[in-house]
């Protein structure tokens, strides 16, 4: 599986990447069991001051609870790569397993927490 960090993030698809990000955390937070009393703007100050560990921990629990359209999955696969080096489009992303995929839109996701972002 590919690593990526958050100088990976670049061109037009990295404001794709954080768009996703932030419909995770909006699923997330709008579930009643992982939902917080905060607001949900102090909640996304609150995670964007959390250990890394903790962010992924709950990017793990968001991708399980949100759906996601198919762009967006591909908008986070664009930046991971096979074995070969050879980044994921439509054609090759079918060798993915059901874990590797959301492995793979987690680790992106947690490259874009890892970003300034202006929230």
């Amino acid at each position: 599986m590919s690593s990526v960090s958050k100088e990976d993030l670049r061109g037009l698809k990295s404001p794709s990447a954080y768009q996703v990000m932030f419909t995770l955390l909006l699923g997330y937070y709008s579930v009643p069991v992982y939902g917080d009393k905060k607001s949900f703007k102090e909640f996304l100050e609150d995670f964007s001051k959390m250990e890394r560990e903790e962010r992924r921990n709950i990017l793990n629990n968001a991708i399980s609870v949100t759906p996601l359209k198919e762009e967006e999955y591909m908008n986070c696969l664009y930046f991971c790569k096979d074995a070969n080096g050879i980044r994921y489009t439509k054609e090759n992303v079918s060798n993915l397993t059901y874990q590797e995929i959301m492995h793979n839109v987690v680790d992106v996701c947690l490259a874009v927490s890892d970003c300034e972002v202006f929230f």
